[in-house]
Parts: structure tokens; C-alpha cells; sequence
């Protein structure tokens, strides 16, 4: 077996009737991507009573190898993506569509997933917004300065309205995401920002900025990624993960080898999303000043494999 380095990257994630899988993808020593897939499934025992069992294939050379775990070893049955890295989104939808299309007249097939029409497989595609062109992401210029003040404002707020004091909340808004400081933020050297769209609507942004690394990450040669912000009805929708693909992919083409950021010790769902996608905790942490008082960042950082 192939020795292969920790780091991994989701790369598809589904969902199913009695369980779920994921598949990752890990930067093997030999300089290639190599494939596993992880997941849970329900099955019926001897007694024909529900059982659970848990299970994770051997390293694969490609992701239709991978992809065919699933299915060789009985594992999941009504399949259906929830999340598809961008680089693999025409493949996973012909692999679909030729498995679905070869069994959609019968009511099972033999591997036990249940067999699905084709313009329902396309439905659930659609609803997720995966394999159809209805996300864009584009670098932003000084004319976007309106639009990311307003995206900042709405999205950090939503952030953080339950936690902070409204005025101290409002002050910050104020100060941070006025239509002049972004265009000053837009004009910095090394700073870059990118606004994501959702059926032609923006429902996010990001902010990488050069910057010197923070306390804890590992190399001299790294960007920041500052802010990280989506609306929140697109929340799960996979477009946070596609947003922080391009920022990783913009960075790795910039030439650095690591993304750092600073995220709050109190905000637990974005400290699990960054480790999801291959963030680690350096063991650093930052200070900042908010309103009369002080939070504390925890710094994470993530290895890009083979920077350009």
C-alpha cells in the first residue's frame, strides 16, 4: 500500500436511506491524488433486525474507483450527493447518469440502491446547486466596494447578532464595512477579494491578504485568508466549500504553500467547517479588541500541495 500523507480534502459527500458517505482525496508521496471513501450505512442482521456498521476502503487510484467501493461493497442505497468538489463535478454527474440510467426500470438494483429516474437524479443535483453552472466566483474591483460593504455588513451581523451587544455590534458594522473602508481594503497591495454568486445573486465573499503569518503557522511563505463570510440561506447549499476552493486554488497559483486564518474561539461551526476541509490548529492564538474587551482567535493554517 502506498504511504500517504495526512492532509485530506473532502471531494464527495452523499447522502442516502440508512446512512452516508464521503469520499476524501490525500497528496500521495508519489505526487499524485489517491482516493478514499468513508461512511456508515444500516443493514439487516440474521434476524432481520436493523443493524449499523461503519466502514472505510482501501486507497484508490481514482475517484470512479473510489466511486465503485461504494457500490461493490454494498454499502449505501438511495444515493444521493449532498456536496461535489468542483473539480470532479462533470465526472461524479456521468458516472451518475450512466448508473441511474441503467437501472431506472427497476424498482432495485441488485447492489441494493434504489433505482432513480433521471430527471429526479437532475432535480437533486439542482436543489444542491452542484453540477449545474448557478455558482460563480470572480475576483472583485473598486466598483464591487457597495456591494461587498453591504454583503460584510449583512453576513457578519448574521454571524454574530446572538452573541454581541447590538450597539457594540452596530459600531463595529459601521466602522469595518463602510463603502470607503473597503475601497481602501480593495486598494491595498496583496490584497485580493473574491464575491461569490448564487443563480446571478452574491451570497458571499473573501479576503486573502499578504500578511505576515500568524503565531504558530509553520511556514514564512503564506497568505491570510482575513474574511470568510456567506449569507445564510446558503448555508449547506456547497457553496461555502466552493469559495474557499478558489481561494485556496488563487493561492496555491500566487505561489504560497500555506493559508492561515484566525477564527474565534467561540465560533464552533466555523472551527469544525476549516478543519473539515484540511485546517489545523497551530496552537496559536490571537488578540483582538472588540468594543471594551478582548477575544481570542485560534489560528489555523493549511498545507497547499504543490504551490505554482
Amino acid at each position: 500500500m502506498k504511504e500517504i500523507k495526512s492532509e485530506k480534502e473532502l471531494v464527495l459527500e452523499v447522502g442516502c436511506e440508512g446512512g452516508g458517505g464521503e469520499i476524501f482525496r490525500v497528496w500521495s508521496n508519489d505526487e499524485k491524488w489517491t482516493f478514499f471513501s468513508t461512511g456508515s450505512s444500516m443493514y439487516l442482521d440474521d434476524n432481520d433486525d436493523e443493524a449499523w456498521k461503519e466502514w472505510r476502503s482501501d486507497p484508490s487510484e481514482s475517484l470512479i474507483e473510489a466511486l465503485n467501493e461504494f457500490i461493490s461493497g454494498d454499502q449505501l442505497m438511495f444515493f444521493h450527493p449532498v456536496f461535489v468538489h468542483p473539480e470532479y463535478r462533470s465526472s461524479v454527474k456521468n458516472y451518475l447518469e450512466k448508473y441511474y440510467d441503467s437501472r431506472k426500470h427497476k424498482m432495485y438494483a441488485p447492489e441494493t440502491w434504489v433505482a432513480c429516474e433521471q430527471p429526479l437524479l437532475n432535480l437533486r443535483f439542482a436543489r444542491q446547486g452542484l453540477l449545474l453552472d448557478n455558482i460563480q466566483t470572480r475576483e472583485a474591483n473598486l466598483a464591487d466596494a457597495n456591494l461587498i460593504a453591504v454583503l460584510g455588513s449583512a453576513t457578519f451581523y448574521e454571524a454574530y447578532f446572538e452573541q454581541d451587544i447590538p450597539s457594540a455590534l452596530a459600531n463595529y458594522i459601521l466602522e469595518s464595512f463602510s463603502p470607503e473602508q473597503i475601497a481602501l481594503e480593495l486598494a491595498e497591495p496583496g490584497s485580493e477579494f473574491f464575491i461569490i454568486f448564487r443563480d446571478e445573486k452574491a451570497v458571499g465573499y473573501a479576503k486573502l491578504r499578504e500578511d505576515p503569518p500568524g503565531p504558530g503557522v509553520t511556514s514564512e511563505n503564506t497568505v491570510e485568508l482575513q474574511r470568510f463570510y456567506l449569507v445564510e440561506r446558503v448555508y449547506g447549499k456547497g457553496v461555502a466549500k466552493a469559495l474557499l476552493d478558489h481561494v485556496v486554488d488563487r493561492s496555491r497559483e500566487r505561489g504560497f504553500d500555506t493559508v492561515w486564518l484566525g477564527v474565534w474561539t467561540e465560533n464552533k461551526r466555523a472551527q469544525r467547517f476549516y478543519e473539515k476541509h484540511g485546517f489545523t490548529d497551530t496552537g496559536g492564538r490571537l488578540e483582538f479588541v472588540y468594543d471594551a474587551g478582548v477575544g481570542i482567535n485560534i489560528v489555523m493554517e493549511k498545507k497547499l500541495p504543490n504551490p505554482r
